[in-house]
């Protein structure tokens, strides 16, 4: 999949970049300064109760490479005030994360979305992703076709998830609205409902992430720690904090 753009108008233009990463046992960059602070939980949608859950890994990929989730509800992100990634700086915006998973009208299968309402005072730079929390894939990569076993449903373009031997099918769309100063960007995972991996994720996009989001291969599976600087500076959130 390319690297997709969603641009908006206020004052000047908004950029929203799209990506993940694959593997290659490097060192993952851990987020540095840039630590939300949570002021308030919002009120989400009550979510879907699955029957199953994905089956535990002995380690998950989010435990492996210490990535911290971060609660859902008001806070303060540090990202990046530009019109184009130029710039290496970050600013102070608030901004009200959800992430709610809800049942999709296709039978066993839910969605699960995440919601980012940001509100700044200067053109935004940002970069929005999904990946799986128990093997780090991104969930842009390899996309191709699935067809179930049980009900021959077939989807295109989905990135199909191996966990253990188990393959969860799982699509992604992603938007962007804008109105007055706040900046809506949401990103929705279709997935098996017995899948619960999905790990959105939010944050800056400077000069050390436009570079590397250059040569990031869509066309093929990989997971987000073979590019280090696309997890610098970027915030975390799953449907249920942890």
């Amino acid at each position: 999949m390319k690297k997709k753009f969603v641009t908006g108008l206020l004052m000047c233009a908004m950029v929203g970049t799209m990506l993940t990463g694959c593997s290659d046992n490097k060192e993952v960059t851990k987020v540095d300064e840039s630590t939300a602070v949570i002021a308030e939980t919002t009120e989400t949608t009550e979510s879907v109760e699955k029957t199953t859950e994905t089956e535990a890994v002995a380690e998950d990929f989010l435990s492996k490479n210490d990535i911290t989730i971060t609660p859902q509800g008001s806070m303060t992100m540090l990202l990046t005030p530009s019109q184009s990634p130029d710039t290496d700086d970050v600013e102070e915006m608030g901004a009200v994360v959800s992430v709610v998973t809800t049942e999709s009208d296709e039978e066993g299968y839910s969605d699960t979305t995440a919601t980012f309402e940001v509100t700044i005072n200067t053109a935004l730079s940002y970069w929005v992703t999904a990946f799986d929390r128990y093997t780090g894939t991104s969930l842009e990569s390899n996309p191709q076709s699935f067809e179930t076993n049980e009900t021959a449903v077939h989807h295109d373009n989905v990135c199909v998830i191996d966990i253990d031997g188990t393959q969860y099918d799982c699509g992604l769309t992603v938007s962007q609205e804008v109105n007055g100063s706040v900046v809506k960007v949401t990103m929705t995972a279709h997935h098996p409902s017995a899948y619960d991996g999905v790990v959105f994720q939010f944050g800056k996009y400077g000069v050390a992430q436009n570079t590397e989001a250059q040569g990031v291969n869509y066309s093929t599976a990989f997971t987000v720690d073979q590019y280090p600087a696309l997890l610098d500076g970027q915030y975390f959130f799953t449907a249920t904090d942890k």
